[in-house]
């Protein structure tokens, strides 16, 4: 006959701790770890799933990826950054080196003010999204000059 130990109380809190701990780890988006993956593939799932999310903390990983190796996460990134602050700043398919670098810079400059932490959906996008042109400048006409 085998007797069965009732498990003690140090294991019991040694087992909720651990759960605890795997919760909060739950809390970083699965797709933040292929930002730097071997696998331009993965890099551009990232990139979207981070869009798609409209998880305005990956900005500056997307930003990094604006510089990427492959042209393809390039691209994406530039589709990402708009759709998560309605900004371009000048980034555009197929441009110069120069005028690529000068957009990136206006991007990091955008990133080091924390202006892409705010919120979207707080009042009009265009709106919020204006002071930051006059900012550090969008290297292209606004939608609103073509208009008029």
């Amino acid at each position: 006959m085998t007797v069965q130990r009732r498990p003690s109380r140090r294991s019991l809190s040694h087992g909720w701790a651990m759960l605890c701990l795997a919760l909060v780890g739950c809390n970083i988006p699965p797709y933040r770890a292929n930002f730097n993956s071997d696998d331009p593939t993965e890099r551009i799932m990232a990139v979207q799933a981070a869009a798609k999310a409209g998880d305005r903390s990956a900005v500056p990983l997307i930003v990094d990826r604006l510089e990427d190796e492959d042209n393809g996460v390039q691209f994406f990134a530039m589709l990402a950054l708009e759709r998560l602050t309605g900004e371009r700043f000048g980034l555009e398919s197929g441009q110069s080196s120069a005028e690529r670098l000068a957009a990136i810079q206006r991007w990091r400059a955008y990133i080091d003010q924390g202006a892409h932490k705010v919120s979207m959906n707080q009042g009009n996008p265009r709106q919020e999204t204006t002071p930051a042109v006059e900012r550090f400048g969008s290297g292209s006409v606004a939608p609103e000059e073509v208009r008029d």
